[in-house]
């Protein structure tokens, strides 16, 4: 209801009520599901709670060379795809607020950033990279 302003006066409010609370549910249902399923599995349970060993200098440093790698890679990308991606990625756009800055559908921004993930996704994994690592750059 906070959002008033912006609702679209050409959909009735009963049909936003029903949708909104429809979405609330069904996020509460995956929430549910996804604590049970953590909650069930013991490991997950116990990585959860156990302390996380403090950051050696080798990773520091590995993690500033796959910065640097992925600098390259994303220069390397068609233009299009390149700026879909510092847009959504880095300047933290929205596929709609990207879309307007590129001139495109938003639908067309997410073929721009499937295309350009994947894209790094295989080079980092042809020169031995962890995809894992990339978690920054993925939503």
């Amino acid at each position: 209801w906070d959002r008033r302003q912006r609702l679209d006066e050409e959909i009735p409010l009963r049909a936003w009520l029903f949708r909104t609370v429809r979405n609330l549910a069904l996020n509460i249902r995956r929430d549910d599901t996804t604590r049970a399923r953590l909650l069930d599995d013991p490991a997950a349970v116990d990585s959860a709670a156990a302390p996380r060993a403090a950051a050696l200098p080798d990773v520091a440093t590995e993690g500033a060379e796959l910065q640097d790698r992925v600098a390259v890679l994303v220069t390397e990308l068609p233009n299009r795809q390149r700026e879909a991606l510092l847009l959504s990625r880095v300047e933290g756009l929205s596929h709609a607020e990207v879309a307007a800055a590129m001139g495109c559908a938003p639908r067309t921004v997410n073929n721009h950033l499937v295309a350009a993930l994947s894209t790094l996704r295989r080079r980092l994994a042809e020169v031995g990279t962890l995809v894992a690592s990339l978690s920054v750059w993925l939503p």
